[in-house]
């Protein structure tokens, strides 16, 4: 192999990003990460890879796969890896439009790995058990065919609606009262699955394909779940799938004339009966398992793009092994303390059961992400994980909550001790203050900035209320206007993506509303911090409480507090010669 070759993976944050550099890497490839603009991926605390940024797909699929172009255009002859649907899908457009090299899915391979209605197509004719399913067009096509509870899923791993990039979202039907909620409520944008919940452990079988037949093969068994309702790993144990499992699945494999590394995703029944679940055609979550086994799926997948007549050592035997993720385990006691959404879930484990399950540790255990020549990583991807992908409701938020408060309240004081938010606020052209109402904090700060600044930056400011066009608080109209802030009209804004993503500078009141920001915009990260921030000295508290309803002390104390930050501001914006 060239030492020079460049493999370029995305996305970035994906579960087994890290796991793959790291492989890549050890085969001598130089490795390149694409992200989302505006994230904060794990990788870039990477001494193996590095990291480049492309529009978000969410919002335009078109400037996507514009950039990825770009990058193309940058090295020379790169070899891609997608590591997620939605890279998936995106390098499959790209392809269309001009050569590159995938390792991976491509034409014909990249639709199955993206459409499961071709996957279970090919696992019928293969000897698969495949779960009685439902195609809907319409949330009115579903019928009462099999027991509840049912699961009704998106039919594409990535869809492009209206220019943009998604990801459906499943939903239980736990009783004919769901079922009617359902064909009653808003008409579904894209065509889904309905199938029976089948109670039981999910497997996976790992291997890698060559022309003629698959080799090294391997596999896991799901020790936890994420969610309990079934959304992701938290812990598995590697298992050698059984050969009638290896048998049914290569001639699956053949169907779909796959090549490199696969995973196919089971479900063992009470039973002992095992059924297919879908085709994952790109890297997977637990890839960690698969290469403290000795298995390098991606390395090999990069190798065989080059060569298409290499075949990958066999590794010896190891003895079973448990890998856990610590973000996903500690996400997995969130949901348990939630408690299921769904009356049908009578398995829900229990909370000091799973409180001892996650404390416990074993000898041989490993972790996900863990490598100490890239120690770096481990800390920043259980962080990534906790902020960007945490997202519950109601109860479960609130204890989201309380798990992350600390954390990010800590790194905000040590963000405001290393005065780096000052050289944000004057490189900035977009600066957005957020509280929760957008009537009193947040109001104040943009008018008070405004008044200062004049036009030399973009001032916006909004909250997490969900009525628009409020007025500003007349208790605190009338207290601003003792310190110079005046208030002639004021609509009060509700925070959007399209406000979060133009700006370059987010400046919240308190902790709370960074979890939120980035719980529910995860591509704020990077870009938010605490407004006092802005003044190291700690001249004002680190969070500015709302004075909503209180005293009109705390009303003035409130708006000092303020004025003081967006006063530092000015200083450093009249006198950096930032431009709009």
């Amino acid at each position: 192999m060239n030492p020079a070759a460049t493999v370029i993976i995305g996305f970035a944050d994906a579960l087994s990003a890290p796991e793959v550099v790291w492989s890549l890497a050890g085969a001598g490839f130089r490795v390149i990460a694409f992200a989302r603009n505006g994230t904060r991926p794990a990788l870039l605390k990477s001494r193996f890879a590095r990291v480049e940024f492309v529009a978000d797909p969410a919002l335009s699929a078109k400037r996507a796969i514009s950039d990825l172009e770009a990058i193309d255009n940058r090295f020379a002859g790169p070899i891609w890896l997608p590591l997620d649907d939605i890279s998936l899908w995106l390098l499959r457009e790209l392809s269309s439009r001009r050569h590159i090299t995938v390792a991976g899915a491509v034409g014909e391979q990249a639709d199955v790995a993206l459409d499961k209605r071709l996957q279970f197509e090919a696992a019928r004719a293969s000897g698969f058990h495949v779960p009685e399913t439902q195609q809907l067009k319409r949330a009115s096509d579903l019928k009462v065919e099999f027991e509840f509870p049912w699961i009704v899923k998106p039919a594409l791993a990535a869809s492009c609606i209206g220019g943009q990039m998604g990801r459906g979202r499943a939903k239980r039907i736990a009783d004919s009262e769901g079922l009617r909620r359902f064909t009653s409520g808003p008409e579904i944008d894209q065509p889904m699955l309905a199938q029976p919940v089948i109670p039981g452990v999910g497997e996976g079988v790992f291997g890698f394909a060559l022309p003629d037949r698959v080799v090294c093969w391997s596999g896991h068994r799901r020790i936890r779940m994420m969610n309990p309702a079934g959304s992701g790993a938290s812990a598995c144990v590697s298992v050698m799938p059984e050969p009638e499992t290896c048998a049914i699945t290569e001639r699956f494999i053949k169907t779909i004339r796959w090549r490199g590394m696969f995973m196919v995703e089971l479900l063992r029944a009470t039973d002992g009966k095992l059924w297919f679940m879908e085709l994952n055609g790109r890297a997977w979550g637990s890839m960690a398992l698969a290469r403290r086994m000795g298995f390098e799926y991606p390395a090999w997948t990069a190798l065989q793009s080059i060569d298409t007549r290499f075949i990958p050592p066999t590794p010896s035997d190891r003895p079973p092994i448990v890998c856990r993720h610590p973000g996903r385990e500690l996400m997995h006691l969130a949901f348990v303390w939630r408690g299921p959404k769904s009356g049908s879930r009578k398995d829900w484990p229990g909370r000091m059961e799973s409180l001892r399950n996650v404390l416990r540790t074993r000898r041989g255990e490993c972790w996900y992400n863990d490598n100490s020549s890239d120690p770096s990583i481990f800390a920043a991807d259980t962080r990534q994980t906790l902020i960007s992908e945490f997202q519950m409701g109601n109860a479960g938020t609130r204890i989201w909550g309380r798990l992350i408060r600390p954390f990010v309240r800590w790194n905000q004081s040590r963000i405001r001790s290393s005065g780096e938010v000052v050289g944000r606020v004057r490189r900035a052209n977009h600066i957005l203050f957020l509280c929760y109402g957008n009537i009193n904090r947040s109001a104040v700060a943009e008018q008070h900035l405004r008044q200062m600044v004049g036009s030399k930056v973009q001032i916006s400011s909004c909250g997490f209320h969900a009525e628009d066009g409020r007025p500003v608080d007349p208790t605190m109209k009338s207290m601003a206007m003792e310190y110079g802030v005046n208030f002639p009209s004021w609509s009060s804004r509700t925070i959007s993506r399209e406000l979060v993503e133009s700006a370059d500078l987010i400046l919240a009141m308190e902790v709370s509303h960074l979890v939120r920001l980035f719980r529910e915009f995860p591509s704020a990260e990077g870009r938010a911090f605490l407004l006092s921030s802005v003044i190291p000295s700690k001249a004002i508290p680190l969070e500015i409480s709302d004075p909503f309803g209180k005293t009109p002390d705390i009303y003035k104390e409130c708006i000092r507090e303020v004025t003081s930050a967006t006063s530092a501001m000015s200083e450093v914006i009249l006198h950096s010669g930032t431009a709009s």
